[in-house]
């Protein structure tokens, strides 16, 4: 159907003509091509040159014969969609009406009065419009699908493929016909991810607002293949009022792959740094005592400069193997029963001393009293510990003072440490403790999103977490969480075994 409509009408006057173009600019506001015609004659000629969307006969007008009729036989079969509408008078004949009818579909009879032909035609139009609107939409829909270079996949809430783009099916390596109405999950996701997606997903769609955050799964192509694709999922309604999961993929196998041959070379090369570094390390120190003879007070402080450097170096060294150790999963943490306030009195009096002492700063210590000991590896939160304190030594400025402090909170221990610093923009508060965030390179000093990325790992692997508050031009307070000791706490065995050798 064109937008804008072809009308025919054989009528002794120009009565209908002008009734439908005042109805159509009214009601539509649009002008349709109508043309009224009152010599059959000319009948065959025209429909071949006008192709009606709608063709309208006044049977006032011109009786119907075979001849006629087999002419809008010959019209229907061209034009299979035309309508035809047949004004008639209560002189029409019943075996007349019965041939028309016999015209096939569209084919309607209305009083001559044409009390319903105006609202009839229009409504008709109208209804017409809009579907080739809707159609149009959704071809300019399916475009954008199939141009898009990753998978477009539509799931409805028993995991059933409803939609999925031409390039999705090529990643996939399919019949894009073979994936609809297929079950996503038992079907198309590896084995090893299934348990994860459906509880992912069962969670999405229970909650109306919430959407997940970006995560990945891999997927299976038709040959077995593995492919590792990253989703964005968004909620939808469908045309019956069902739920469906809209989802954007990205086929980033081949970036999986890449990125773990740099981390493989990157922990590689962080071992083989390691015990250079230490040895480097302990010959300065070496010098710096006098092992070496005497030195002077210039070459004393040249080598302090050289000794804090390397031992910068080392911990950056450190942090970088901790932290392929947790990514891949390797770690295995010494949970031992520690006294917290014990472990930040001897991180603040001996591993950090000299730090805030050379800025002539305080450190101020508001442990909570008779703190329960608690179960932790303690070389790991001496990592969390250290790396909290000496951002805040360094983002403070000379006599500034540094406050740490432990409580309850629940069930669990909160430690914070707060610092009079710059403090750190909104924006850069929610990647804080994101891998490489930026604010190191912002403040100018290397390792600070690495430090604080570890630090989150070791939290989260006792079960804990840590936050930031801050305020521009005032500071900023980090803290964490550990949990109190418990029955299912990893040290508990130990503590019950201990109990009954006693």
């Amino acid at each position: 159907m064109r937008m804008l409509p072809h009308i025919l009408i054989f009528e002794s006057s120009d009565e209908i003509q002008q009734k439908l173009t005042a109805g159509f600019a009214k009601d539509l506001n649009i002008s349709p091509n109508i043309r009224s015609i009152n010599k059959v004659d000319v009948f065959k000629t025209i429909f071949q040159e006008i192709l009606p969307d709608l063709v309208i006969w006044d049977l006032a007008f011109q009786a119907i014969d075979l001849t006629l009729i087999g002419m809008l036989q010959d019209m229907k079969e061209t034009q299979p969609n035309v309508s035809m509408v047949f004004l008639e008078n209560q002189d029409s004949l019943p075996d007349l009406k019965r041939k028309l009818k016999e015209l096939g579909e569209n084919v309607l009879f209305m009083p001559r009065d044409g009390s319903c032909l105006l609202s009839a035609v229009t409504q008709d139009f109208r209804y017409e419009a809009l579907k080739a609107s809707l159609a149009q939409e959704r071809e300019t829909a399916e475009y954008y699908l199939d141009v898009s270079s990753g998978i477009i996949l539509g799931l409805d809430t028993d995991f059933n493929v409803c939609l999925i783009n031409t390039n999705g099916a090529a990643i996939l390596n399919y019949p894009r016909d073979e994936i609809i109405g297929k079950n996503w999950v038992e079907t198309f996701v590896a084995p090893q991810d299934r348990a994860s997606f459906k509880s992912v997903y069962s969670g999405f769609l229970s909650r109306r607002n919430d959407t997940p955050p970006e995560y990945e799964y891999w997927v299976l192509s038709s040959d077995g293949v593995e492919k590792l694709i990253s989703w964005h999922d968004f909620r939808i309604r469908s045309d019956n009022d069902g739920v469906v999961v809209l989802s954007s993929g990205e086929d980033i196998t081949e970036h999986q792959i890449v990125q773990r041959r740099r981390e493989i070379f990157v922990s590689t090369l962080t071992h083989d740094l390691n015990t250079p570094i230490r040895a480097a390390t302990q010959v300065l120190e070496l010098f710096l005592a006098g092992n070496f003879g005497p030195i002077t007070s210039q070459q004393q402080g040249i080598l302090n400069e050289v000794l804090q450097s390397n031992r910068f170096m080392q911990r950056m060294v450190d942090s970088l193997l901790a932290i392929y150790r947790y990514e891949d999963h390797r770690v295995e943490l010494n949970f031992q029963i520690a006294d917290l306030n014990q472990l930040i009195q001897s991180i603040v009096e001996v591993d950090i001393a000299e730090q805030y002492r050379e800025k002539n700063q305080k450190v101020v210590l508001n442990l909570a009293n008779n703190l329960p000991r608690i179960c932790m590896d303690m070389t790991e939160i001496r990592r969390v510990l250290d790396s909290l304190l000496r951002n805040a030594i360094f983002f403070s400025s000379e006599g500034a003072t540094i406050q740490v402090s432990t409580k309850i909170v629940g069930k669990e221990i909160q430690v914070s440490v707060e610092d009079t610093g710059r403090g750190i923009e909104p924006e850069m508060l929610k990647v804080l403790f994101n891998r490489y965030s930026g604010v190191a390179k912002k403040f100018r000093q290397v390792g600070t999103g690495l430090s604080l990325y570890l630090a989150r790992q070791i939290v989260e692997a006792h079960n804990g977490h840590i936050e930031v508050e801050s305020t521009l031009g005032k500071g900023s307070r980090f803290y964490f969480t550990l949990p109190l000791q418990t029955e299912k706490s990893p040290c508990a065995t130990e503590e019950r075994a201990k109990a009954v050798a006693q």
